[in-house]
């Protein structure tokens, strides 16, 4: 199972996007969970083979830093976006009403919460794969 996901959704489903990859994280974490003992006792058939010509492990790492790098672009983006309406309507634009203004600080600040809970969730993952024996 690997990460993904859909780079051709909009900035408004950036929630949607992390709740499937914290969803994926967490079936990850969950067959990480598997004692060690049965998975050494398990049959050869049922192991499944290495594909050659996938994608190597480097290059998984760097989609996931690429994916996370661009989240917290658009985090950061959303945020810079509620601060100039907030700004814009403080000095009186009218083209902006208080609907706006309260609809973009919410949304970047969903997106934000969204953005520390996946955080939360690797920073987790990190601590259970550090102790794990070998």
């Amino acid at each position: 199972m690997s990460l993904s996901i859909d780079t051709s959704m909009t900035q408004g489903s950036i929630y949607a996007q992390l709740q499937n990859m914290q969803r994926q994280m967490n079936a990850l974490s969950n067959a990480a969970a598997v004692p060690v003992q049965q998975a050494l006792h398990r049959p050869l058939a049922e192991i499944e083979p290495v594909q050659e010509g996938g994608p190597s492990a480097g290059d998984k790492i760097g989609a996931f830093a690429d994916l996370l790098k661009q989240a917290v672009e658009n985090v950061n983006t959303l945020q810079n976006d509620a601060a100039t309406a907030q700004t814009n309507f403080d000095l009186g634009d009218r083209s902006l009403s208080l609907a706006d203004v309260m609809l973009s600080t919410q949304r970047a600040r969903i997106s934000f919460e969204a953005m520390v809970q996946v955080r939360n969730k690797v920073v987790e993952a990190y601590r259970t794969i550090s102790q794990m024996q070998i």
